[in-house]
């Protein structure tokens, strides 16, 4: 817990992930500033992961972590981004209807492989 953590990305490097990490690997400082921010009490890292679900604070915090909600905002950009364009093209609901079918016959006509992997 009193590492800083760094700059360390687990992300896509599946050779950092062998049978010898152990949970106490992933925890840093950074773990303890999020449970501070959450208001969860940190006394259950120090006892054995296996008593944990006796563990008040733990169950606490757990519940907490149950309750947040989860908001994508490349997905709520996304459409926010879609319905200011769609207010400019015009205000008639059936040309966006006709816009939005147009759209979609067009996207399974054209292939996406070569924009993806570019």
């Amino acid at each position: 817990m009193n590492s800083d953590g760094g700059n360390r990305s687990v992300r896509g490097d599946s050779a950092k992930l062998t049978s010898e990490v152990t949970l106490e690997a992933f925890v840093t400082q950074r773990t303890l500033k999020t449970l501070s921010a959450l208001d969860i009490k940190d006394s259950f890292l120090e006892l054995p992961t296996d008593t944990w679900n006796d563990n008040d604070d733990y169950l606490q915090g757990k519940n907490c972590v149950k309750k947040l909600r989860v908001v994508n905002d490349t997905a709520e950009r996304g459409v926010k981004l879609f319905e200011d364009y769609n207010t400019i093209l015009t205000k008639n609901e059936d040309e966006k209807q006709f816009l939005l079918h147009v759209v979609e016959e067009n996207r399974k006509i054209v292939s996406t492989e070569t924009s993806k992997r570019s």
